[in-house]
């Protein structure tokens, strides 16, 4: 066998350097297969994304064009805005997509657009983390080869492609992760010149915590565990003493940011920001998933419906057969003191992926206990909503969730995921590494599941895929011609939040809409006031936080919205008709849009437009 009994230092990897010329192979591999394997975004780059209207993306594409527009057009503050969440305003660092990140790039979205800015950014994550698994990969079995195969099991794996449709925060934590890892590899195991590696790991891992707060502990668990577990010929205090440092790097360089997000967080949740375990509990993946098909791919969709039925993202999360085989190969092929790393940092996140509560075919495991049993564990299921005698069966998140600070912020489990997959990918590199050393037939063997590994991760034809330019409806031209300041809320809420707020780019004019994950404190108190629909009791609301327009997305072909919702709306003596469009978002079956302004007092003359 080829390849290393051990981790290889810097000096072995000084004594057989990689030729340049493959890396740039590699590189080029991967610059190559990305759009080869998201062709119709490529030909679409400025119109299209693969997602639905209303998903995600349109919230990320309203926050490139909002700090492309406050950095070189308004020159205001990019991590503040008063048109969203009006009147209060929203300061961006509560929110969960890196908006320190989007303000880098805002040169980018200024001079291409936010759509073709953003699918820009999201297929250049695939590329630069395929680049970095081919990197780490190559270092780990000395076989440039079984580096692109471990970057393919990497990048095709549908929990990351799936992130295409909006979760860009997801895919700047992906690309980052592997250098992450690779540099604290080194920086374990490295005799000499080891305070470089110690350096880029706190760098790298600062710059994986960044793209998504999820992060700080999605990223540093696993890779902590993975860094107390590598074999090395170091001492023990002198490897947990570049631990530390490489921790204190990652800490003083994220903390400007974690200071800016606890002051955002304190402005808009001054009562908490945290989740309560009933309403997350379940966000794990359900482990039999993890052997579900590709449920993206075009030929397993059906099936994967079928048996694997996708409710969230927590559901896709198939490893891949192939991968898998693969990596049951390294894992028996390669001795156990070198995959020993990737093992501990793929239980740990296999483990911590699973949610609070164990589930299986996607549904919560529930168990006949005692009544002492219940009791005993009362104080760990205090929160969540259980049949009487019954009991799930409780995973650690439970436990890190009352116990670690900070921790019950934590809304999806299943982002475990990222380095699970990370591991899983680096043990098929392994696998690779010894086909490849079989000769020529091993070889052939080990490019062939490359290219099944390709073939299982084919996503194409999208399961989604939107013209952007189809949501710009004649209404926000309307709006846009209104005199600055004009503030509007959208309805129905909270189905249009996403759209409002995305809308809200293109006309100017503030919105009530907005979306992150949590409701701002000062919106979730008055929620129920505001109502779905506009209603005579929201008029006062209107009145105070000088609302002009109340902008609603018609349902004609709605029997309920018809004859009951749209007779009230217009009976509300309070709201003007002042304009009709036969347009509407494309979705949730919007035949068009009304514009209502809003009478400043009782009694007042509708305003005109």
């Amino acid at each position: 066998m080829s390849t290393a009994t051990t981790i290889p230092t810097d000096g072995a990897a000084a004594a057989a350097p990689s030729p340049r010329r493959r890396h740039l192979w590699a590189a080029l591999f991967f610059l190559l297969l990305v759009p080869a394997a998201n062709y119709p975004l490529v030909r679409h780059l400025g119109t299209h994304v693969a997602s639905n209207a209303g998903d995600d993306t349109f919230e990320v594409l309203w926050q490139l064009a909002a700090t492309a527009r406050a950095v070189f057009e308004t020159h205001t503050n990019p991590f503040f805005t008063p048109d969203v969440f009006y009147p209060h305003g929203w300061y961006l660092a509560s929110g969960a997509q890196p908006t320190w990140y989007y303000t880098l790039l805002s040169p980018l979205t200024a001079a291409v657009g936010p759509v073709a800015a953003y699918n820009l950014i999201v297929l250049s994550t695939f590329v630069v983390a395929g680049f970095g698994v081919y990197l780490l990969g190559q270092w780990l079995t000395g076989r440039w080869l079984a580096g692109v195969i471990a970057g393919c099991a990497y990048i095709l794996a549908p929990f990351f492609t799936v992130r295409v449709g909006g979760h860009a925060h997801v895919l700047f934590a992906m690309m980052f992760l592997p250098y992450a890892l690779g540099a604290t590899l080194r920086a374990m195991t490295a005799p000499v010149r080891a305070w470089r590696w110690v350096a880029l790991g706190g760098i790298a891992l600062a710059a994986t915590i960044l793209s998504h707060w999820y992060f700080l502990f999605i990223a540093t668990l696993p890779l902590v565990a993975a860094a107390l577990s590598v074999h090395s010929t170091v001492a023990w205090r002198a490897r947990l003493a570049r631990l530390a440092v490489l921790g204190g790097i990652a800490l003083a360089l994220i903390a400007p940011a974690l200071l800016l997000t606890q002051q955002a967080r304190g402005a808009m949740f001054p009562q908490g920001g945290t989740f309560r375990l009933s309403d997350i509990e379940q966000h794990g993946i359900s482990p039999d998933y993890y052997l579900g098909p590709n449920p993206t791919h075009p030929w397993m969709r059906g099936l994967t419906a079928r048996f694997f039925p996708v409710r969230g993202e927590a559901d896709i999360a198939g490893l891949g057969y192939t991968v898998l085989a693969l990596a049951i190969v390294g894992l028996l092929a390669t001795p156990r003191r070198q995959t020993r790393p990737f093992v501990v940092m793929a239980l740990l996140a296999f483990v911590l992926s699973l949610g609070a509560t164990l589930r299986w075919r996607g549904e919560r495991v529930l168990v006949a206990a005692p009544p002492w049993l219940v009791r005993l564990v009362s104080p760990l299921t205090r929160d969540l909503v259980l049949p009487a005698g019954q009991l799930p069966i409780l995973l650690p998140n439970v436990l890190l969730y009352y116990a670690l600070p900070f921790y019950s912020s934590l809304r999806v489990w299943a982002r475990y995921a990222a380095p699970l997959q990370l591991a899983v990918a680096l043990l098929a590199g392994f696998g690779a590494a010894w086909l490849l050393s079989r000769g020529r037939g091993g070889t052939a063997l080990a490019i062939l599941l490359g290219a099944l590994i390709i073939f299982e991760g084919w996503t194409l034809p999208y399961t989604a895929f939107s013209d952007v330019t189809l949501s710009d409806r004649a209404v926000n031209d309307w709006l846009a011609a209104q005199p600055d300041g004009t503030a509007i809320v959208e309805y129905p809420r909270p189905w249009v939040d996403v759209m409002a707020m995305y809308s809200q780019s293109l006309h100017g004019q503030s919105v009530v809409n907005g979306y992150m994950s949590f409701m701002p404190d000062y919106l979730a108190h008055v929620n129920e006031q505001l109502g779905e629909w506009p209603s005579k009791a929201a008029i006062p609301l209107y009145r105070e936080w000088g609302i002009d327009y109340v902008v609603v997305s018609r349902m004609d072909d709605d029997d309920a919205f018809r004859e009951t919702i749209w007779p009230a709306i217009t009976d509300i003596g309070a709201l003007c008709p002042v304009a009709t469009f036969p347009d509407a978002f494309r979705f949730r079956d919007f035949t068009g849009t009304a514009v209502f302004a809003v009478r400043p007092f009782p009694g007042a003359p509708c305003p005109t437009p």
